[in-house]
């Protein structure tokens, strides 16, 4: 797949990280671009495909963002959607039950939601 139009007055590195993701847009998501190559369909951005397909990063977004935001889910250059992949299972996800590690009680965590809130601004 193309990985789509490109942006003619972005500096070295602009153009660098836009290409960057077009490629993984046409690569790996397998999808069509919308205006440039870094963003995505709205029917795509709506599927939340910015976001980590795995440990309901997607889900977590979706509880925390209720309403869809083109700018946030569709752009790949913004970066609202690193913290999210990379934390995002953190606020739903019990750590630790009391589990035995290596001899040692590991202390219990209710819900890393209570230690990390992620916010955004779209």
């Amino acid at each position: 797949m193309d990985p789509g139009p490109q942006h003619s007055k972005d500096d070295a590195f602009k153009a660098a990280a836009r290409l960057h993701q077009s490629h993984y847009r046409a690569h790996m998501l397998q999808v069509p671009s919308n205006v440039y190559g870094n963003r995505l369909t709205e029917a795509d951005a709506r599927q939340r495909l910015i976001y980590f397909d795995g440990l309901d990063v997607r889900h977590f977004v979706q509880r925390r963002f209720p309403n869809f935001s083109q700018k946030r889910d569709g752009d790949m250059l913004r970066s609202e959607h690193i913290p999210f992949n990379l934390f995002g299972p953190l606020g739903s996800r019990v750590i630790s039950s009391g589990q035995q590690r290596r001899g040692t009680k590991v202390a219990s965590l209710a819900c890393a939601s209570r230690l990390v809130r992620l916010e955004s601004r779209p």
